[in-house]
């Protein structure tokens, strides 16, 4: 546990983080402090429709991740009320957003907020197993995830956000992702997990 925090202090001031794209993803997206105009105009959304976030953390990072690889297509499993979605759908690069939520009132919320939105938003309760996703943001503690699944939703530049890691069986589910050889590198952000299935790079986990 000790040797843990002192990686997670050392990997997230960039110490001891050899390679170059790690580096720069770590500094530069993952802790950026820059504050996007967009982040403005979101807040001015939730507060017309009464909506309070105590923590933008997970939001500010999926708009940066997005912002980052430039995805065109992305899978929201557990998308809750779309706080999540509404910053997600918000960068130009992203084209579509598939959101798997079975809990009806927050799927009617989501759409009440995300409907100024111009993008091609679904809600979804059935995964198609021949469509692929450029990204895929997975609420762990709120959707049972089956990881085969993941994979096959996955092309070979996919990457992942799971969130909600902290708990038990989460944490079990992330380090079978961390193990995984088919996962090339992983960052362990505390509650937050991002996973890159890129083939170029080196088998590496990071606790940032």
């Amino acid at each position: 546990m000790i040797f843990d925090w002192i990686q997670r202090i050392r990997h997230a001031k960039g110490y001891g983080v050899h390679s170059p794209f790690a580096f720069n993803f770590i500094t530069n997206v993952v802790y950026n402090k820059y504050w996007y105009y967009a982040f403005n105009d979101l807040e001015c959304v939730l507060l017309n429709n009464h909506i309070y976030v105590v923590s933008s953390r997970l939001y500010h990072l999926s708009y940066r991740l997005i912002q980052y690889f430039k995805p065109k297509s992305v899978l929201e499993l557990g998308s809750g009320n779309g706080i999540n979605t509404l910053y997600i759908c918000h960068s130009e690069y992203v084209e579509s957003c598939d959101c798997f939520e079975k809990d009806p009132e927050k799927v009617s919320l989501a759409e009440k907020i995300l409907g100024d939105i111009d993008k091609d938003i679904n809600f979804v309760d059935v995964l198609k197993s021949n469509k692929r996703y450029d990204s895929i943001f997975i609420n762990i503690e709120e959707c049972e995830v089956n990881k085969e699944k993941l994979f096959e939703l996955s092309n070979k530049d996919t990457f992942w956000v799971v969130y909600g890691i902290k708990s038990k069986e989460s944490k079990m589910f992330w380090k079978s992702l961390v193990k995984d050889e088919r996962v090339i590198i992983s960052f362990d952000i505390r509650d937050i997990g991002i996973v890159l299935l890129d083939e170029t790079f080196n088998k590496r986990n990071y606790l940032i």
